[in-house]
């Protein structure tokens, strides 16, 4: 592929490279050519589950100055928290996946609220006649080429996940066969959390859930109270009888905190009559 990097590849690599930020999850990252166009200040966790791919890569980590963390998980299998990443990039890989929707239901769930998926991928072609051809071509193509469909609409498969992909561009693969020309390559991103005193979906007080910042179980209740803080408040503070006394903003607490990134989350809107209640 040295001619298609040379053409049109390395320069899409580069531009979209260029916005990944924070926690970043390169999945199935064959080779390593997408090592030099990360910014210098992500911290890097590369996945390839195929063991001379990896080799291949382990060999490429040496030779550069980007650390990073190599691990060996299937795009269907991320061995991550919730919410745990900030930038997931796919670069001609969801064509390979053995499942597209769950390793798309994967990158979802690894992400955090506001999170991004850089991608480049092949799809199918909107030529009738290429599309008969990806059609009749794609079972030996298969075998051929590490699993790789080309009749898979990627773009559909990334909304329907939940994604919302707020930069698309449309280009040919040049020097490529007419089969796998079509490509798109943009930016997906997770609805960042409600931070709203509205919430429209609350979280269940009786279900604790993960932290969207950073993953973690380990959270706890919160109480409600209006300001001012109370001397029993106080107290209950210093003693760690319960983790927040009040809100200035929103009338009451943040129901849950995070204990591990010392975050609060899921405000709500609380009358102003709210009496305080330790939960």
């Amino acid at each position: 592929m040295a001619n298609t990097e040379q053409l049109c590849l390395n320069g899409w690599r580069r531009d979209l490279l260029a916005c990944a930020t924070g926690d970043v999850l390169e999945i199935g990252a064959g080779t390593g050519v997408n090592l030099q166009h990360f910014p210098a200040h992500c911290r890097l966790i590369i996945s390839e589950p195929d063991a001379q791919m990896r080799k291949k890569l382990q060999d490429r980590l040496q030779t550069t100055e980007l650390p990073a963390q190599l691990v060996d998980w299937p795009a269907e299998q991320l061995k991550l928290p919730n919410h745990s990443i900030d930038t997931v990039v796919t670069t001609l890989v969801l064509c390979s996946v053995a499942d597209q929707q769950q390793a798309l239901k994967e990158i979802y769930r690894v992400l955090r609220p506001g999170g991004q998926l850089l991608f480049i991928e092949h799809v199918r072609s909107g030529n009738r006649k290429t599309e008969r051809w990806q059609r009749f071509c794609e079972p030996v193509w298969r075998c051929a080429c590490g699993n790789c469909h080309l009749t898979r609409d990627t773009a559909e498969r990334i909304t329907e996940t939940g994604l919302e992909i707020e930069k698309l561009l449309e280009a040919e693969l040049l020097g490529a066969p007419a089969i796998v020309r079509r490509t798109l390559r943009g930016r997906a991103i997770k609805a960042p959390a409600s931070t709203g005193v509205n919430d429209p979906q609350p979280i269940d007080p009786n279900n604790f859930p993960s932290c969207p910042h950073c993953g973690a179980a380990d959270v706890a209740k919160v109480i409600y109270g209006k300001p001012p803080l109370t001397r029993q408040i106080l107290a209950a503070l210093e003693s760690g009888q319960i983790i927040s006394g009040g809100c200035m903003i929103h009338g009451g607490a943040p129901e849950w905190h995070c204990l591990r990134c010392r975050q609060d989350f899921g405000h709500r809107s609380l009358p102003m009559d709210t009496t305080v209640e330790q939960t």
